[in-house]
């Protein structure tokens, strides 16, 4: 989840024109990965979910473009 940071957020809350706000989109929970069991290893079941993954996300962008 991103978050706000708070410390230039306060710092320049008093401009005219309004505070900066600046998310942090670091972090691990934006990568997308396979499970992987205690050793490290991708499972049968993390390749078939990726996988479903992203033949649905592309199922649904296409039906976006031709049916919407």
């Amino acid at each position: 989840m991103s978050k706000i940071d708070l410390n230039l957020y306060f710092a320049t809350a008093d401009q005219e024109d309004g505070p900066l706000i600046v998310q942090d989109m670091s972090g691990q929970e934006r990568a997308v990965e396979p499970y992987r069991d205690e050793e490290g290893n991708v499972t049968l079941g993390g390749q078939i979910g990726y996988a479903l993954a992203y033949i649905l996300m592309v199922g649904f962008v296409l039906f976006g473009f031709y049916v919407i």
